[in-house]
């Protein structure tokens, strides 16, 4: 999940990858399936939705469905949104992008 900011910085949120084919729901709080990322802060696994500023931000969850399980080597660190996508992009067979929209509550407005 990624999101292009008031500085047209790109932000990822949540990298996650590895995820069964079998899995048809990622649940709330969910844990133990596939294999976590970097996000933008990276001593974090998921970074919600908080953008600053009036408005609503849209939030982008990319899917992507491969031919193979790739071997992504983690051993450096958790792999970037980059990085994913360079050792994916050979095995990709399709695509989906879902864009989901928030907007921070009034009174969490800084």
């Amino acid at each position: 999940m990624d999101h292009i900011d008031r500085d047209n910085y790109l932000k990822t949120y949540w990298n996650l990858y590895n995820i069964p084919a079998e899995v048809r729901s990622l649940p709330k709080g969910v844990q133990g399936v596939g294999t976590i990322g970097a996000t933008w802060k990276r001593d974090q696994a998921y970074v919600p939705p908080h953008s600053a500023g009036g408005g609503k931000q849209t939030y982008t969850l990319h899917l992507y469905a491969l031919s193979v399980v790739p071997e992504i080597d983690a051993s450096r660190g958790p792999v970037t949104r980059e990085g994913l996508l360079k050792e994916i992009e050979p095995f990709i067979l399709d695509s989906s992008d879902l864009n989901v929209t928030y907007q921070r509550p009034r009174e969490d407005r800084k």
